[in-house]
């Protein structure tokens, strides 16, 4: 109960002491930059806005979908149901369930040419297939 009331973290594992001086900010941001944006980050989403609620908060890092590509390939973890939603529409099937306390929802969504079986955990998430049709 005490996690899930925590807030969310990254555990980062690297060598601390053998990079002595080299171990910065940047390290950690370079770490991160598949999930969050930084302010002015140039390795998260190009021109992307923090998503955090005030300037200069960080946040979650997602990436338009272009709209000549696939939208499967900007399927992140750590999206949130709505965002996922803004890219495939209304799930055509979802399924509530209670795992150790957890509130997880399985969501299938489906496009002309494929399927996308994604699975949420409040609201987040935290794994997904794309097949074809």
């Amino acid at each position: 109960m005490k996690r899930q009331q925590g807030g969310s973290r990254f555990n980062i594992k690297l060598d601390a002491r053998g990079m002595g001086d080299s171990l910065t900010p940047q390290v950690i941001q370079n770490a991160l930059a598949e999930y969050v944006s930084f302010p002015g980050n140039t390795v998260g989403a190009a021109g992307a806005a923090p998503a955090g609620d005030a300037p200069g908060v960080p946040g979650l890092a997602v990436r338009p979908a272009d709209n000549g590509s696939d939208p499967a390939q900007s399927l992140k973890k750590g999206m949130s149901r709505e965002q996922v939603e803004t890219q495939y529409g209304l799930a055509v099937e979802a399924h509530d369930r209670t795992e150790n306390g957890m509130s997880m929802t399985s969501c299938t969504y489906k496009s002309k040419d494929e399927k996308v079986q994604a699975d949420f955990v409040n609201g987040v998430l935290v794994q997904y297939s794309v097949s074809s049709r």
